[in-house]
């Protein structure tokens, strides 16, 4: 890895860094085009706050490239339009074997953030399969940083559709910059994973 690698007990070692993926499908031009418009706005804000910013396409990167930037990141945020299955084809299987292989441990204590766009029908169900997904991992929701909805739609060519879509991108960087807040608190020891918040209750 030519990046400096940074360790995450060490708060004052190197930059904060967030992994930034896009879940868009290479053959579906319209989508992804929106995605990639969302990561765009995302990476621009997360470093304006001081973030280092890796980002991962899944429809792109190998397996390798998936354990190597999970590995060495602080926070993740997830983009990807509903139906797409990128993440579960590639993603996905990628982190699950590093669980399998014994690497639960450093899967978690990672911030998260996950935004879902496209057909209004599909968003809850693909956004709480992603965020139960990352529960589970002991991952922490930067939801407790910010009231989102993330359950975001296409405004294009409807009435008062410019304003819709600068609502639209500023919900998109409440996300980025909820995922940087976590960030920072995990980082500074002010803020721990919910089952070991469980635990010491």
């Amino acid at each position: 890895m030519n990046a400096v690698i940074f360790k995450q007990d060490n708060p004052g070692a190197e930059r904060s860094r967030v992994l930034l993926i896009d879940g868009s499908e290479q053959d579906d031009s319209a989508q992804r085009e929106h995605t990639v418009r969302m990561v765009h706005l995302s990476k621009q804000l997360l470093e304006e706050s001081g973030m280092e910013v890796e980002l991962l396409d899944p429809a792109l990167h190998r397996s390798s490239d998936v354990y190597e930037k999970w590995l060495f990141t602080d926070g993740v945020m997830i983009i990807a339009p509903t139906g797409s299955e990128a993440i579960g084809r590639q993603f996905r299987p990628a982190i699950d074997r590093l669980a399998a292989a014994g690497y639960t441990a450093k899967l978690a204590d990672r911030a998260y953030g996950v935004v879902v766009h496209g057909q209004r029908d599909q968003m809850p169900g693909m956004r709480e399969d992603l965020t139960g997904w990352l529960d589970g991992m002991g991952m922490v929701d930067a939801d407790s940083f910010a009231a989102l909805d993330h359950h975001l739609g296409y405004h294009e060519g409807v009435p008062g559709a410019a304003q819709e879509q600068h609502d639209y991108e500023a919900e998109v960087r409440s996300v980025a910059r909820a995922v940087s807040n976590a960030v920072t608190e995990l980082r500074a020891g002010r803020l721990t994973p919910p089952e070991r918040r469980a635990r010491a209750a």
